[in-house]
């Protein structure tokens, strides 16, 4: 009873003395890095802001074809040149029952979208209703001008051009191979040549002839094998960067794990016999995803956005709001200090240099998991949707590595960087509005309790930490500078991956006035940076995917990749009756 004592009496004395050091440590951070070298950088940086504001009046006198300045938060996702190759570019995969009718397609987008003012939707912007388009930005590509970027309008604008069958999968019907890396080629840098070539091939104007296809069909297997060379194909020299393909005759795989998922709601257009591939690529310093989210369900489909849970709002009193900003105040110091150095990721999948990684992608996603499966792991674990996602996706990751003999390298944790829609977030046009943190997935952990453990605190450590503010907030103060001078600092050198998690429509949604939504999927980009994975969880109707974008430099086949996706599936089904039996096993 006494050594008990004792030792009680030292894991506490050991516990006040380690919030103690916490406390000092805080304290001279917040000295030194906010009150020394934030002031001291912002004096530094005053002759650009200076020349930033200068080159924003000069432009109008100098470049008439421009039509503003792009602004930091969109320009902070448009660091990549995408006109060589994109890795900031946001793709979506929406899978339709029925034959695509291409003419249909274009003139809903052209009436719903393109033409829509925010006079017609009776908003008001900056004070006044305007006869501005909601969406003039997808008429509109970026070009830089003495270190600036700079909106111009597209020059003769084709939407035939934006909206057309997927090349790559017309000619796959046809029995050619345009466009796909080889399984030995882990470096191909011809994305550009290909998208010219397939280009040339096409007639925008017309449907394809259905006569001049063979009778065979675009698997599932082979669109992911498509969709890694297309997820950063380049856009065309003076073309606003995005566009949609149209993938004819899909077959989706039929599930194995998980083939006793339900959806919620009935998905109409049962009698169909064909369904399709609709691929939304937007490069990401048009909009985040959330305003595409809001796009596709409101504009595409004629659904109540307030059905969506909106981007989480923090209700506080007066009083607690001046804790948590004098918290903010104080505190940010220190997890920058964290973000930027001390919590930067260490495993054999994070490289030191971007210079490594190949910038070719694998494209894979998961089957269709049960959410209601999913919510009761949650619910009897007391932990958060997203603890147990990170907890499948990472116990998936050390099975993989086990399987492929590299069990040796299985790192404890590894990092991402976790965008989010951030409060007050517009609900029409395209912007981007977000902020970011770090998330924990648990990879090296035993226990399946350890590792849900450390992936919620991870997650409620993140819903409370001021780097939300502060990275929303600075921004503006980082990006403002010329782009030759934030190549530097607005990169990702700290994380393994990026992720997003979206909460999508819990129902079934008819979209362009015929079309039955079954599925929806979207490839998370890399961005700028030592990142070489983009890791997303989208639910849809009862259903989770998770997907993931795969440097070579990581994994270089598509072979190896669909085994780590196997993995992510078997353990996400393996969890919930690991847990429902109480179990707590390696």
């Amino acid at each position: 009873m006494g050594f008990q004592f004792s030792s009680f009496l030292h894991l506490l004395h050991r516990k006040v003395f380690s919030k103690m050091v916490k406390t000092v440590f805080i304290l001279l951070t917040f000295f030194t890095y906010g009150l020394l070298l934030i002031p001291t950088f912002l004096l530094l940086m005053s002759p650009l802001y200076l020349y930033r504001y200068i080159i924003r009046h000069l432009a109008p006198h100098f470049r008439p074809d421009f039509i503003r300045m792009v602004n930091t938060r969109d320009g902070i996702v448009g660091l990549d040149y995408f006109q060589k190759r994109c890795h900031c570019v946001i793709n979506i995969m929406l899978t339709y029952r029925g034959k695509p009718d291409l003419a249909h397609l274009r003139h809903i987008f052209q009436t719903k979208v393109l033409n829509v003012k925010y006079s017609d939707e009776g908003i008001v912007r900056n004070g006044k209703r305007g006869d501005d388009y909601i969406y003039e930005k997808f008429t509109h590509y970026y070009e830089a001008w003495m270190g600036h970027a700079f909106w111009k309008k597209e020059e003769n604008f084709v939407l035939e051009e934006h909206i057309r069958f997927c090349e790559e999968t017309e000619a796959h019907l046809k029995g050619q191979e345009v466009g796909v890396i080889s399984e030995d080629d882990g470096n191909n840098n011809n994305n550009e040549d290909n998208f010219k070539n397939n280009n040339n091939q096409v007639d925008y104007k017309n449907n394809v002839n259905e006569d001049k296809s063979s009778t065979s069909v675009v698997t599932e297997e082979d669109f992911c094998r498509i969709m890694g060379p297309i997820s950063t194909r380049p856009f065309k020299r003076g073309m606003s960067p995005w566009e949609i393909l149209i993938v004819r005759k899909f077959v989706p795989t039929v599930a194995k794990v998980h083939g006793d998922f339900v959806p919620t709601t009935p998905v109409g257009g049962e009698d169909e016999k064909e369904k399709f591939l609709f691929v939304f690529r937007v490069h990401h310093s048009l909009s985040d995803g959330y305003s595409l989210l809001k796009l596709i369900l409101t504009n595409f489909s004629d659904e109540d956005m307030s059905k969506i849970p909106p981007p989480p709002v923090r209700q506080l009193s007066l009083f607690k709001k001046i804790m948590v900003y004098l918290g903010i105040i104080i505190l940010s110091p220190y997890y920058h200090l964290k973000q930027f150095v001390m919590d930067v990721d260490r495993n054999f999948w994070h490289v030191r240099r971007e210079s490594k990684l190949t910038h070719d992608w694998v494209t894979i996603r998961s089957e269709k998991v049960s959410m209601t499966g999913l919510k009761e792991i949650s619910k009897a674990q007391k932990v958060t949707m997203t603890a147990v996602l990170l907890t499948g996706f990472g116990t998936g990751i050390k099975s993989f590595l086990k399987k492929t003999g590299q069990e040796e390298k299985t790192p404890k944790i590894m990092r991402a960087f976790a965008p989010m829609p951030w409060k007050k977030h517009p609900m029409n046009g395209l912007v981007n509005h977000w902020t970011l943190g770090f998330l924990v997935v648990p990879v090296g952990y035993n226990a399946v309790q350890k590792r849900l453990k450390v992936s919620n605190k991870s997650v409620q450590l993140l819903k409370t930490s001021p780097i939300l503010f502060t990275n929303f907030g600075t921004v503006p103060m980082l990006l403002a500078p010329p782009s030759w001078i934030n190549q530097f600092w607005a990169t990702n050198w700290m994380t393994t991956m990026i992720l997003s998690n979206f909460p999508g429509p819990n129902f079934a949604v008819l979209s362009f006035e015929r079309y039955h939504l079954e599925d929806v999927s979207f490839w998370v980009p890399q961005m700028k940076g030592t990142a070489g994975m983009g890791v997303g969880f989208l639910s849809y109707n009862g259903g989770m995917r998770i997907t993931a974008t795969i440097d070579r430099k990581l994994i270089p086949t598509h072979e190896k990749a669909e085994l780590l996706m196997q993995c992510v599936n078997d353990e996400l089904r393996n969890l919930r009756g690991i847990l429902a039996n109480g179990e707590d096993v390696v």
